[in-house]
Order: structure tokens, then sequence, then C-alpha cells
């Protein structure tokens, strides 16, 4: 009878430590899986879209506006280095609509084009030609260099301006933003140089009232590249 009863009691707890090890297999699994979920969650935090860029792949496109005669010969040269940036993010976006939108304004009209082919010849054709340079790529800023050729029968004027953009945001960046310093204080500093400059390379070329001009310039008139 106690034999029995042994034997009896040994199987319960056979079962017992089986039933045991199955919840605890069972319980394994579902750690395993929160953990596998809290690994997709650290990973969505640091998905590359959420990352700082630091610079931009980029491509510079020349898109020709000239004006030709019936022959196909040029009359009047007019071309715009255009920048395009690699993406379709919203500030990769916002970046290449704003340098599209410079192309645009500084392509001829069709209308001006007409009047200043009437006295252009092929052997002299007229200019108005915008190339493109990519001066800084880095730390979160792309900048452009722009140079201008500009010759309609006169004087031929060659002319710099620049464009800076922030890769992150897609906006345009203002000289406070890249240097940290104000805008009152920046906007004097930059006075001061530019009439040291002048004065001290270009004073015989200065005008009677070149002071006063650069005294009215205010910080968004200042053109960098």
């Amino acid at each position: 009878m106690k034999k029995l009863l042994l034997s009896i009691t040994a199987l319960f707890l056979t079962l017992s430590l089986c039933a045991c090890s199955e919840i605890d297999t069972t319980q394994t699994d579902d750690y395993s899986s929160f953990y596998n979920k809290s690994s997709d969650i650290q990973a969505m935090e640091e998905s590359p879209e959420d990352k700082k860029i630091e610079s931009a792949e980029y491509k510079i496109s020349r898109q020709d506006n000239s004006y030709r005669n019936q022959s196909g010969e040029i009359l009047i040269e007019n071309y715009y280095d255009q920048v395009i940036l690699k993406g379709d993010s919203k500030n990769i976006s916002l970046i290449n609509s704003a340098i599209s939108d410079d192309m645009h304004k500084n392509f001829l009209e069709p209308e001006d084009m007409q009047n200043y082919a009437q006295h252009a010849t092929p052997e002299f054709a007229y200019m108005s030609n915008y190339t493109a340079e990519v001066t800084h790529n880095a730390n979160g800023y792309i900048s452009i260099k722009m140079f201008t050729e500009w010759y309609m029968g006169g004087v031929h004027n060659s002319i710099w301006y620049g464009m800076t953009f922030n890769l992150n945001t897609g906006s345009s960046a203002t000289l406070t933003e890249l240097t940290g310093i104000d805008s009152k204080t920046l906007e004097s500093q930059l006075k001061e140089k530019t009439w040291h400059y002048l004065t001290n390379e270009r004073g015989d070329e200065l005008f009677a009232e070149a002071y006063d001009t650069l005294q009215d310039y205010t910080l968004d008139k200042f053109n960098f590249s």
C-alpha cells in the first residue's frame, strides 16, 4: 500500500514538474517577444531619417535659355548652372525649390531677349550667364557661390553672390545663425571692415557719398557665398 502511495505521489510530482517546465518555456517566449519589440523601438528611434544631415549629394546641371537666330546661331547666351540636391525629403525639396526660383528669376524674359537681340550678332553675342560652385558642404550646411557675367552691348559686368542653406531645415541660413553673433554687433563689424577695405584698397575710386551709402546698409544687404 505504501509503495502504491509513493508511486502515485511520484507520478503527480513528475507531472507537476513537467507542467512547470511548460509554463516556464511559455514565459520565456513572451519575454523574448518583449525584447524583440524593444529592439524594434530602438531601431525606429535611430532611424536614418531622424539623424542630422552633415552633407548632401548633388549635381550641377546647366540650364540653357539662350536666344538664337533662325540659323540656330546664338545671339544672347543665357544659362544657369543649377545645383540639384539628391533626395526627396521635405528639407531637400525646399532647398531645390529655392535654387529653382533663383534660376527662373534670373532668366531673361522672352520680350527682353527680342529687344536685346536686335543689336546682337553671332560674332559679338550678348550674355547673361550664371556659373555655380559649391564652396561648402559639411556640418549641416551647403553654400553655393554664383558668378554672373552680364554683357548687353555696354559695360561687361561681373558679379558674385551666394546662397547658403541649412540641410536639416531647408531654410536659408542667416549670418547670425552661422556666426553666433547678434545682428546689431555683426552689422557694425561688417561696416567697419568694409570701410577699412574700401579706404585702403579702393580709396581713389570712392565717390563722395560712399560712407553714407555704407551706413545705410542693413545686414540683409551683405551678400556672402
